[in-house]
């Protein structure tokens, strides 16, 4: 039995979540990357790939549910299921204070931030309970 574990990344094409990415496949580990920019995403996983690890990219939009729930259905068809959820999508308006912000900018800080972060959630967590009821 193999001790990859299967690591989802949603905000993986960037910053702290591309860098988490690099670790998981340092470690021999699959590695899923979600994020917008398919540009990004792919250069991502070629760097992957290109030291030996294993990685594929879905196009995901962290506060679309039905995005977030493909992402999970696709890391399980590929790799069996998942181990790790890192939900690191995060958007900072860089605006000083809450009253600085416009209701704009704080729907959209909150719609990626809070949102996409409980989509991952919810989304990992039926698929856990669902595959532990399909392997009992």
């Amino acid at each position: 039995m193999s001790n990859k574990r299967v690591a989802v990344i949603i905000g993986g094409t960037r910053g702290i979540g591309e860098y988490t990415a690099y670790k998981f496949a340092q470690e021999e580990d699959q590695v899923v990357i979600a994020g917008r920019s398919e540009e990004h995403g792919q250069a991502v996983v070629q760097t992957i790939k290109a030291n030996g690890g294993e990685a594929i990219f879905v196009r995901t939009d962290a506060i679309k549910y039905e995005e977030i729930e493909a992402l999970v259905e696709a890391a399980v068809e590929t790799y069996g299921s998942i181990d790790v959820m890192f939900n690191n999508a995060g958007y900072d308006p860089l605006i000083p204070s809450l009253a600085n912000m416009n209701l704009e900018e704080y729907h959209k800080t909150i719609s990626i931030n809070q949102h996409g972060t409980a989509y991952g959630i919810l989304a990992a967590g039926k698929q856990h309970i669902d595959g532990s009821k399909a392997n009992s």
